[in-house]
């Protein structure tokens, strides 16, 4: 697994051999400002581009930064086009410390949902080796037919 960014809110990885692009939120992100967040963000497309992951596991679980509404469309229509445009069709999400910053992530996802008109894949965990797995089986393939 690769490093390909890191700062005081997050660290972002790449395994190419399971073509994995992970999110890391670190604890100093439970104080991070909305900007902070958004250029964050930003970061997804413009790795997504390079990398092509197929799947996504945004790492929740040191995160307490909630999601509010005006961020969850932004990131709906900013952030989650892209990642589809670049092939990722696969997202694990481990869940956040508090209720309230969990709430948020399934909004996002739900408001991400009713903006693209596209299928894809979402599951939600308590800790990362439970996503990993999941994103790794959901991405194991024999011939045309996935296994599942």
């Amino acid at each position: 697994m690769r490093t390909l960014h890191q700062s005081d809110y997050v660290k972002i990885f790449y395994a190419s051999e399971e073509n994995i692009l992970t999110y890391q939120w670190l604890s100093a992100s439970a104080t991070m400002p909305d900007q902070a967040f958004k250029q964050e963000m930003l970061r997804i497309p413009e790795i997504s581009a390079e990398y092509r992951p197929t799947g996504f596991l945004e790492d929740n679980t040191q995160r307490d930064f909630i999601i509010r509404p005006e961020l969850q469309c932004w990131i709906s229509t900013e952030i989650a086009p892209h990642q589809f445009e670049y092939g990722t069709s696969y997202f694990a999400l481990t869940n956040p410390p508090s209720y309230v910053a969990q709430l948020s992530t399934q909004q996002t996802m739900d408001e991400i949902k009713k903006q693209i008109k596209k299928s894809f894949n979402v599951a939600y965990f308590d800790d990362h080796p439970q996503a990993w797995e999941w994103l790794c089986l959901q991405q194991m393939t024999v011939g045309d037919v996935s296994i599942v």
